[in-house]
This record gives structure tokens, C-alpha cells and sequence, in this order.
């Protein structure tokens, strides 16, 4: 027969097991209240910057964003081999709108890699060569996911005109990404078109997007 045990001894073997592996939680030890330990939510209405990512700050005229002469009229726009012929279209829509295209490539409909030349359209941007970038690929993720590892670069996949609008109004975005095969040449043309006229409008979204570029390690604007 199995021998019984009491209430006590069942507590104090369950006391023994707990403050074996977690002695701080054992029963009979207080633990800290939920209260005290809680880290406290950021206010959405906060305005403090984000902490930057340490080191000694950069030149200014070194910083992503600074545009060089005649910058602000040129366009960087790139594509793979799917958004290949979408990007000649686009670039008359350039053209038409008084923006010079720095096309970076693919000029070809040969099977590429579309992380080559989203890098390229980035590297203008972050030199200061071009104001703002388009890339094309299939869905238009992919380029987007690439870009926004770049320092500096604010890139938006875009597929109607609200998000055309709201991208650059709320996000600042400085490149405009397309799925060639989720959108019509004649949308894609009207969405352009939006995205390039269409201002920040600063305000509270001047200070989102500055949490944005200080994850970059960049300084709050002028």
C-alpha cells in the first residue's frame, strides 16, 4: 500500500521543488509586483527622437539625402527583366513631367536578378545624384525589401493611387516600387504621375519619418 502524506508535506516537497530551479519565484517569496516591473509604452504623441546607433555623427554633406546640382530633376529608375518594358514606358511619363531618367539597368529582356538593380537605383539615391528612384520588378516586394536595407532610402510598393499619394504625403518615400505584373502600364503611368507631385506634408509625419531615418543612424532634419 502506498503510504499517505500530508497537506504539509506535499507543500513543503512542492517549496523544495521550486526553489531548486527558480528559488526567486520559490512559494512563500514575493515576487516583484506586474505594476513596478511594467516598462512603460511610448506615447504616440511623443516626440522624442529614437536613440541613434552610436559612433561619432556624419558630415552633413556625407549624408544620404543631401542632393548634388540639378538633382532634384532626375529620377533613377531601374528594373528586372519583368518590369523591363514597363520601365521604357515610364520613362517617357519622366520625360513628359520635365524629369531626366538615370536609367541604371536591366536594358535587356534577359533573366536577371532584381536585387542588382534595386541597389543601383538606391546607390543614386543615397548619393544625393537623383531626388528620388523607381524600380519595377514582378510584384514589386522583393525591390522594396532590398532598398529599405539601404541607408537612408524610403522605398514604397505602390499599386493604386491612394497608396501613390500617402506614401509620399505620410512616408516621405523617396522611391516609388511597381509590380509590372499587378498593375496596367496606363495605372502605373497615372500612379507616377501622382507619386512625383505629391509633397511631404511634414507636420507629425516630418517626426515619424525622422524615427524612421534614425534607425539609419541619421540625424533629425534641418
Amino acid at each position: 500500500m502506498v503510504a499517505s502524506i500530508s497537506r504539509e508535506q506535499v507543500r513543503q516537497l512542492v517549496e523544495q521543488a521550486l526553489s531548486e530551479f527558480a528559488p526567486e519565484t520559490a512559494v512563500g517569496k514575493a515576487a516583484p509586483s506586474s505594476a513596478a516591473s511594467a516598462v512603460p509604452a511610448p506615447s504616440c504623441a511623443s516626440s522624442a527622437r529614437p536613440p541613434s546607433s552610436g559612433g561619432s555623427p556624419q558630415p552633413f554633406h556625407d549624408m544620404p539625402g543631401v542632393l548634388k546640382p540639378g538633382a532634384a530633376k532626375r529620377v533613377a529608375i531601374g528594373s528586372d527583366h519583368g518590369g523591363f518594358a514597363l520601365k521604357r514606358r515610364l520613362k517617357e511619363v519622366l520625360a513628359e513631367a520635365g524629369y531626366e531618367a538615370v536609367d541604371v539597368g536591366t536594358h535587356s529582356q534577359d533573366s536577371c536578378d532584381y536585387p542588382d538593380f534595386a541597389i543601383k537605383v538606391g546607390q543614386q539615391i543615397q548619393a544625393g545624384a537623383c531626388r528620388f528612384g523607381v524600380m519595377i520588378d514582378g510584384a514589386g516586394i522583393g525591390s522594396a525589401m532590398a532598398l529599405n536595407k539601404m541607408r537612408g532610402v524610403r522605398a514604397a510598393t505602390v499599386h493604386n493611387e491612394a497608396t501613390a499619394t500617402n506614401s509620399r504625403e505620410h512616408n516621405d518615400a523617396n522611391v516609388l516600387v511597381l509590380g509590372s505584373a499587378q498593375i496596367h502600364p496606363g495605372h502605373a503611368s497615372r500612379i507616377l504621375k501622382i507619386w512625383l507631385r505629391t509633397d511631404h506634408s511634414g507636420g507629425r509625419h516630418a517626426r515619424r519619418v525622422a524615427k524612421i531615418d534614425a534607425l539609419d543612424g541619421l540625424p533629425p532634419r534641418a
